[in-house]
């Protein structure tokens, strides 16, 4: 019965004709955490008293509301809308670390689509450039460290995905953007090896003509592999490839002798 009436009532104010009983009851809802029902309230609202004192208070609780409700996508939206329209609001640092924040929150690290990583970045960056000694500062130089992380993990399984599938040439091609992109990481030895048999395969399934050109890339990635990693575990088995590599040439010359 409980229920029953305090749907009946919002339903009431839901429909009444009067916006500013509808406002009234929606900042009750939102003070009362109910953010569900303060944003339906609210969204009806925002065109009607956009650009005003009122159309202020009314976009941060609605924007407020849909990132309580976990609707980031909306709420990154909604949040950028402030910032742009708002831009004298004592809210604005806040809302812009929101907007910040919402897109963090839309990130997925198991995508190998970078970017959303590269917008969140973007924006984080630009807040610290606005607000450079902002209390969140700690917080979105944090969100900007493991961005750049996510990045890099993305960009490495880009690499693996396409060895994986047999993409031979995208393997090369990847991988040696991952390392150019990334030379500190700790995944640049195996990218370095799947690039190497990458690059064997490649060799093994081209025509005659490519061929010998591309058994010689394989011998001179598995040598610089030597020189940067001589202590690498995936050594021992690039070295079998290189001596595979170096037999496959040895044949090669001996067809062109005939």
């Amino acid at each position: 019965m409980i229920c029953l009436g305090s749907c009946t009532a919002f339903h009431k104010v839901k429909n009444d004709p009067d916006w500013e009983i509808r406002y009234r009851a929606a900042i009750r809802y939102y003070e009362s955490e109910e953010y569900a029902k303060a944003s339906l309230l609210l969204e009806p609202l925002l065109n009607l008293t956009k650009g005003s004192e009122d159309g202020e208070r009314i976009l941060w609780m609605y924007a407020q509301s849909l990132y309580n409700q976990k609707k980031y996508i909306l709420s990154a939206y909604h949040f950028k809308e402030f910032t742009d329209t708002y831009i004298q609001s004592p809210e604005r640092e806040n809302a812009y670390f929101l907007h910040v924040s919402s897109k963090y929150e839309i990130t997925n690290p198991h995508n190998l689509d970078a970017n959303p990583t590269f917008e969140v970045i973007s924006v984080a960056q630009n807040f610290l450039d606005l607000y450079p000694k902002s209390s969140y500062r700690e917080e979105v130089q944090g969100i900007m460290d493991e961005m750049q992380i996510s990045l890099e993990k993305k960009a490495f399984g880009q690499v693996k995905m396409y060895f994986h599938m047999e993409y031979n040439r995208a393997t090369t091609v990847s991988s040696r953007h991952f390392r150019e992109d990334f030379p500190d990481s700790a995944y640049v030895p195996e990218s370095m090896y799947l690039e190497i048999l990458a690059q064997y395969r490649w060799a093994q399934r081209s025509i005659p003509e490519k061929q010998s050109e591309r058994y010689k890339k394989v011998l001179s990635l598995h040598e610089r592999f030597v020189d940067l990693f001589p202590e690498d575990p995936f050594l021992r088995e690039s070295a079998v490839v290189y001596t595979a590599s170096q037999q496959a040439l040895r044949d090669l010359n001996k067809m062109i002798t005939k």
